[in-house]
């Protein structure tokens, strides 16, 4: 019996909604036969980001054969710094990658050779932040602490964490040996260290303050420039090789084909089984294109087999016109690559109220708990917050009186804590930066909560520990149902 006479299989009605539907033409782009070196070289998402950064980095280096000299590096600082951004120089190069682990890192020098400024840049297409090496400190505040040499904060970090003896013991010894390298860049002042953190998520900020978001749709606007030069000059060659990873990124990062994806997923619990099965009989899956959170997917596909062929078969009927087999194998890959993962669909359970006021993500859970809890007790300071709720937090939460459980009026208090000079100084600097983000709250009894990589706070003396329970679930089973209308959704 044919599997598509099945009810539940959902998977054909999924993708001839994406090829017809309101995302059609983004669809076209997938399936349109124009050769693209992306489509060859690329075999897994987790690949994929490496090949970005390199591709990141070539544009960035004014010595490289692309013949843009400093146009690329000095556009892309400005979008990342903004207004007073510095003038990247010819001197400039991009060192080789992952240097002490950082994606991407542009060093610029002085008529001497010195090391003046650098930029560096972590780079997340298919991830979302998470700790280094183990430890709990986020890879943002590590790599910020690599480039300035602060290996006091290195020590501390690698003598709070949980490690095996072996593991404590690799990176103390390389924390000693990079005391003694002379490739690194302690020389340089606060002024000249710059820090972008690059992803396709238009709400998702590092963790270490210093890092400024630039999103894969602003470096497409870049790009576009770039080819617009490239293509003046006639320089047919290096415009065809931007012009392809342009199309890739913007293929594969569009917001609304990204939501559509995301839908379908929500919508019909099967669909990843039945694309798994797909994507592993026409060879689009492979080790290096697979999270942990995808063996849900696989262990269900045993039982959800979908035969490509019978797939075609029904597009075709679908769709009044045949479907070649490359066109499948595409789709099938970049709805693969689009699924979501426990960041990009972090939707809670939870819901606030009656089942009217919908889902929310965990952070806009946090938010109206947080709001709610201030509007309650009339909170002003960080200090009143503390001691009211039992609890540190990295934000000052100022509600909005025109809407107090929606306000997101948060001020960051870089006094409360005693840091090292080094951080006030920068947390003071980038004190505008911290406007919107909620910090982690850790309880008296020493819990920490917090919903999101992007999200925390580095605790004085001791990196964040965090707890299993949510925040959210905290409040339900503790909080005011008056104040708190906390409900499981699901």
């Amino acid at each position: 019996m044919s599997s598509f006479n099945q009810d539940d299989t959902v998977i054909a009605r999924v993708l001839a909604d994406l090829i017809t539907g309101d995302s059609s033409r983004l669809v076209g782009e997938i399936l349109r036969p124009v050769p693209n070196f992306w489509d060859i070289v690329d075999y897994g998402a987790s690949a994929g980001e490496t090949r970005y950064s390199k591709m990141v980095g070539w544009l960035l280096d004014p010595q490289e054969d692309h013949g843009l000299g400093t146009f690329f590096a000095s556009r892309f600082v400005q979008t990342a710094l903004g207004e007073g951004a510095p003038e990247i120089s010819e001197r400039a190069r991009v060192h080789p990658r992952e240097w002490r682990n950082i994606d991407v890192l542009l060093v610029d020098y002085d008529e001497e050779g010195m090391p003046v400024r650098t930029l560096v840049i972590e780079n997340k297409t298919d991830t979302s932040e998470h700790t280094r090496s183990g430890l709990l400190t986020a890879q943002t505040t590590w790599y910020n602490w690599v480039i300035r040499g602060d290996f006091e904060s290195m020590e501390q970090s690698v003598a709070s964490a949980d490690l095996e003896p072996a593991q404590a013991a690799r990176l103390r010894k390389q924390i000693r040996r990079w005391k003694t390298d002379t490739g690194d860049y302690r020389s340089i002042d606060d002024a000249g260290r710059h820090f972008v953190y690059l992803t396709p998520r238009q709400d998702e900020h590092a963790e270490d303050p210093e890092f400024r978001t630039v999103t894969y749709e602003q470096l497409e606007g870049l790009l576009d420039e770039v080819i617009q030069l490239l293509t003046d000059r006639g320089d047919a060659d290096a415009a065809k090789i931007v012009l392809d990873f342009r199309r890739t990124i913007h293929r594969r990062f569009d917001r609304r084909l990204g939501e559509q994806i995301t839908h379908a997923f929500d919508e019909y619990p099967d669909l990843g089984a039945e694309l798994a099965s797909v994507a592993q009989q026409m060879g689009v899956i492979n080790a290096e294109d697979t999270r942990a959170g995808d063996k849900q997917y696989f262990t269900a596909a045993r039982t959800k087999k979908v035969d490509p062929e019978e797939l075609r078969a029904h597009l075709d009927q679908e769709l009044g016109r045949p479907i070649t087999e490359i066109e499948l194998r595409r789709l099938v890959a970049h709805v693969w690559q689009s699924r979501p993962s426990s960041f990009a669909n972090d939707t809670s359970k939870f819901h606030w109220g009656d089942k009217r006021n919908g889902r929310f993500s965990k952070t806009e859970m946090l938010q109206k708990i947080a709001q709610a809890f201030v509007v309650e007790h009339g909170i002003t300071s960080i200090g009143e917050f503390e001691e009211k709720f039992g609890a540190v937090v990295g934000t000052v939460i100022l509600p909005d009186p025109a809407n107090p459980y929606d306000g997101t009026a948060l001020l960051y208090d870089p006094d409360h804590h005693p840091y090292s000079a080094s951080d006030a100084k920068r947390y003071k600097r980038t004190e505008i930066d911290m406007r919107e983000r909620i910090g982690a709250i850790t309880f008296d009894d020493g819990k920490r909560y917090r919903v999101h990589w992007n999200l925390g706070h580095r605790r004085p003396g001791r990196v964040g520990v965090i707890a299993h329970l949510p925040v959210i679930r905290h409040f339900q089973q503790t909080g005011d149902p008056q104040v708190y209308p906390i409900a499981d959704a699901s």
